[in-house]
């Protein structure tokens, strides 16, 4: 999954809180998704139901320089997707309940604070029926 110390920071934050891992497990936390990957007739897990998933994309670029050090701007879409559009909404509520103004420090990334940014939005997708909350956050850090 990780490519960049953000991604990884990333998947690292959310391995770590607990209300989200609950609700999606941090191996459905993914950079891209396969669009034939898992169909409603087709599922990983052979449940009959499409698994959670939250799909995330981050756009870096420098924010400022120190003599000491640099930082980094990054804006984090997380992409919360369920067949249950109120599951939707609730692990996109949960992240913004779990991230907003906190930190982390990763293995190769420290997260000073990550602030929600534009509006929740809600859609679905007419072709598999999948609903998908979109929720933003600008992360300020130190290592890309």
């Amino acid at each position: 999954m990780a490519e960049t110390g953000i991604d990884r920071a990333i998947g690292e934050w959310w391995a770590a809180t607990a209300a989200l891992c609950d609700l999606v497990p941090v191996d459905r936390l993914v950079a891209s998704v396969d669009q034939y990957a898992e169909t409603l007739e087709d599922d990983a897990d052979d449940d009959g139901y499409f698994d959670d998933l939250v799909v995330f994309d981050s756009v870096s670029e420098p924010a400022w320089r120190t003599n000491s050090s640099q930082g980094w701007r990054t804006s984090l879409t997380l992409g919360c997707m369920s067949i249950d559009y109120d599951r939707s909404k609730a692990i996109a509520q949960q992240a913004v309940s779990s991230w907003q103004n906190q930190g982390y420090t990763g293995s190769a990334v420290e997260i000073a604070t990550a602030k929600p940014s534009g509006q929740m939005t809600t859609t679905q997708d007419d072709a598999t029926g999948v609903w998908t909350t979109a929720v933003q956050f600008d992360l300020m850090h130190v290592g890309v």
